[in-house]
């Protein structure tokens, strides 16, 4: 028997061992008794109403029916022959996943976040609906709050959109450069497929001599890409000559 051989023989063992031996000798005394597996979880895995319980928490105890109820029983808190391997090798495994107390608590966050989620949208009803919208209306900060969280969300969704979407350029140069492109594009002026920037530049510089602007732009840019002038200096002058150059072509396209 189970029991007998921890009792008398082994000595050792863990919750089960003292709580279905407990719940005997209370039944040999006349007095009801059960057995009760759960879980006895960490306190400091909770967060608000949410409680974190792992597999490792699993344990039993005992209940007596003592005065028409049932009373809970500890059988293993003042044990001292809890089985030394399964404590050993729980301890080891501890041991293992043991992390820092702040990622400890990074995953509680991120547990009772998905809790939250799941809760709202998988088990979201008229009475949920109800409740949220009485709570709106005796708060009205919670929706000022709520929509300015939806704003400041799709607000952060374009910026990554259009971050995604933004193509790249092999130099910051060239990204600065694109401005100026499609400029002279609006007056007619195409860079080819295999037409360099330099080879662009002077084929418009041909054709208006008098956009000295254009002018330094393919040097400074040459500059830059060839010689690897990519100093701050560089680049904001490059910036504010191709500001300019945007100016003259727009004036020269209004007149």
């Amino acid at each position: 028997h189970t029991t007998d051989s921890f009792l008398f023989d082994k000595k050792r063992g863990y919750c089960v061992h003292f709580a279905s031996s407990f719940v005997t000798m209370a039944r040999m005394s006349g007095i009801p008794a059960r057995v009760v597996t759960g879980y006895k979880s960490d306190k400091e895995e909770s967060l608000n109403n949410y409680l974190a319980v792992k597999e490792k928490d699993a344990h039993a105890w005992a209940e007596l029916y003592i005065n028409k109820h049932w009373v809970r029983f500890e059988s293993t808190a003042t044990a001292s022959n809890i089985d030394f391997q399964i404590q050993t090798l729980a301890a080891a495994a501890q041991q293992k996943k043991e992390v820092s107390p702040f990622w400890k608590k990074v995953n509680l966050y991120l547990m009772y976040t998905k809790y939250q989620v799941e809760t709202w949208i998988l088990y979201y009803s008229h009475v949920r609906q109800l409740q949220l919208l009485n709570y709106a209306k005796k708060n009205p900060l919670f929706v000022l709050g709520f929509v300015l969280s939806f704003l400041f969300l799709v607000l952060l969704t374009w910026l990554a959109i259009r971050h995604l979407k933004r193509p790249r350029y092999s130099s910051k140069a060239l990204a600065i450069l694109q401005r100026l492109l499609k400029h002279l594009e609006k007056e007619g002026y195409t860079r080819e497929e295999h037409e360099s920037i330099h080879q662009f530049l002077l084929r418009y510089q041909t054709e208006h001599p008098q956009d000295i602007v254009v002018k330094e732009i393919d040097v400074l840019y040459e500059q830059i890409l060839y010689a690897g002038d990519e100093s701050s200096a560089s680049v904001k002058k490059l910036k504010q000559l191709v500001r300019r150059a945007n100016r003259y072509i727009k004036v020269k396209r209004i007149s």
